[in-house]
């Protein structure tokens, strides 16, 4: 059994699934292209057996963190979107192939405090990018859902705002991000 295979046969755990395109290349061509993804995601989630916490959409890969609650629910969900997006995106563009560099890739998340540092991490992405200036200015995520609780319909981050004391605790957490902490996500991200 590959160490992929284990690990999406395993039932209520955190992962943190990602993939970016191939040579990387643009995924997402324009604004529509986000919105067709999240509404995949939204189509594909079932909340009996899996749960997206938080994501963020990147012109060129997308982040996710899952939390699979029965055996490979992951390899399904992750087909159920991306199949779709693929073809459609490929018709549009009368394109043929690969969009993404290969097959997702998934790590586990061993611990509360890196699942609250990877959500930063991704939700800050956009910033490290330097695609806007604000984390609340990037449309593609959840981080605006997690720092209103506005329901979005797709993600359920109730676990990160348990773990920063409240929506506006995680927001302070994610914007009040300072270069001492760098070190620490290095060493639990990478």
């Amino acid at each position: 059994m590959s160490r992929k295979t284990a690990l999406i046969a395993s039932a209520d755990s955190y992962f943190h699934v990602y993939n970016r395109g191939a040579d990387r290349a643009s995924v997402f061509f324009e604004e529509r292209h986000y919105l067709d993804f999240i509404q995949r995601m939204q189509k594909a989630v079932n909340p009996e057996v899996l749960e997206i916490v938080a994501f963020c959409l990147m012109p060129n890969h997308f982040h996710l963190i899952l939390y699979q609650k029965l055996p490979y629910a992951i390899p399904a969900f992750v087909r159920a979107v991306c199949e779709g997006y693929v073809k459609s995106v490929n018709l549009q563009y009368f394109r043929t192939g690969h969009l993404f560099e290969g097959r997702y890739r998934i790590k586990p998340v061993s611990s509360d405090e890196y699942l609250i540092h990877l959500a930063r991490y991704i939700h800050r992405n956009p910033i490290r990018a330097r695609l806007v200036t604000t984390v609340e200015a990037w449309q593609h995520s959840n981080y605006r859902s997690c720092t209103s609780g506005f329901d979005d319909g797709v993600t359920n981050p109730g676990i990160l705002l348990r773990l920063a004391g409240g929506t506006r605790e995680y927001q302070t957490f994610v914007e009040e991000y300072v270069d001492a902490d760098r070190k620490m996500v290095t060493e639990l991200l990478f």
